[in-house]
């Protein structure tokens, strides 16, 4: 249930101080928000009334406070404590809902789609679409192609197992490698309207191509994530190679 932030009785603002006043009110708020006194701010009309401030006052404390990263606005919902970002690192292959889990996130997840399609690949001919929330709310829109063979496994057995479950468990094949590219684009309509995203909204895409130990291609899906509720990490290892000391060539 979602509770509006509280805002103590006995704050009030010093109008001789030296401090500017949207300042004050960004204190205020941080302490409820340090408490964990609620989850959604005050609106800009309610500020003005609770503060005597004028509606401009009201929208700086707000926006230093998204600048900070304790708050974020949802389209069409308002003003929210932010949730910070689920950090997916990317050096250990990993399914998706695994790497939920290892952020501690607890995923829900619908199948919305499932049947076959035309093949992504060769022998890729299962297609299967499925939604993940968090908190209810959306955070990521995924379209798998898997072998043939994993329409005979059926809807349900497609519901209640990961991609890669139905790829190791369901089929047998072990993945042995993973190739994974990064890249951001306009959401079509229905990813957009799956994500929440607004119209003309971006997002992530991650697009994945697992391997079995035959390097067989077993599996290919497009992972349309929310950005402002993901990041992508990748650490590497030193020493650097092939360093260039020189921000140009030398003339």
């Amino acid at each position: 249930m979602t509770e509006t932030l509280e805002i103590r009785a006995d704050a009030v603002l010093d109008r001789h101080a030296a401090t500017p006043l949207y300042e004050q009110v960004c204190r205020i708020l941080r302490d409820g928000i340090d408490a964990g006194r609620g989850t959604l701010l005050p609106s800009e009309a309610a500020l003005q009334r609770r503060f005597g401030i004028s509606r401009v006052t009201a929208r700086q404390a707000l926006r230093k406070l998204v600048d900070e990263g304790l708050i974020e606005t949802r389209q069409g919902k308002g003003t929210f404590v932010s949730r910070g970002r689920v950090r997916h690192q990317l050096d250990t292959p990993r399914g998706f809902y695994d790497e939920l889990l290892c952020q501690g996130v607890i995923p829900e997840t619908t199948l919305t789609a499932f049947g076959a399609r035309a093949p992504r690949a060769p022998g890729l001919s299962t297609y299967l679409e499925r939604r993940y929330l968090v908190d209810g709310e959306p955070l990521a829109v995924v379209a798998s192609w898997l072998p043939d063979a994993a329409l005979a496994l059926g809807e349900q057995v497609a519901a209640e197992r990961t991609i890669y479950g139905i790829v190791e468990q369901g089929l047998g094949h072990r993945i042995a490698r993973v190739e994974t590219t990064i890249s951001a684009e306009q959401a079509s309509a229905p990813v957009a309207a799956s994500l929440a995203l607004g119209r003309g909204g971006f997002a992530l895409v991650l697009l994945r191509r697992s391997f079995d130990e035959h390097d067989a291609l077993c599996e290919i899906s497009a992972f349309h994530v929310r950005p402002d509720r993901y990041e992508f990490v990748v650490t590497a290892q030193g020493p650097l190679a092939g360093v260039q000391t020189r921000a140009r060539p030398p003339g």
